[in-house]
């Protein structure tokens, strides 16, 4: 075999070596990915649940966000009919009424 042979043979060689070696890798990242996967779907599902109590939590704020301004209203209205008895009642006097609201 000529020194020029076995420099091509060498360099084939080396090549399907970093062929081989490549190959390796992927079969070595091929092996990993369902693990990555699954751990990505197991974030996805954390994710999911919390969001799903965050959302749970937004409902109760807003009910009872709901239910106090309900509560002001009634006790807007009972201020409203107290301001009327005191001021207005029966008694009052018109000028009075004015500089009371005013």
């Amino acid at each position: 075999m000529s020194e020029g042979n076995r420099n091509l043979f060498r360099a084939a060689l080396y090549d399907l070596q970093l062929i081989d070696s490549r190959i390796d890798r992927i079969r070595v990242i091929r092996g990993e990915l369902p693990l990555e996967v699954e751990d990505l779907e197991n974030d996805i599902a954390g994710i999911s649940t919390r969001l799903a109590k965050m959302e749970e939590e937004n409902d109760t704020v807003t009910q009872r966000i709901s239910a106090y301004q309900n509560q002001i209203k009634v006790i807007q209205n009972h201020m409203e009919i107290i301001r009327n008895k005191v001021i207005v009642g029966p008694w009052a006097h018109d000028d009075f009424v004015i500089s009371c609201h005013a």
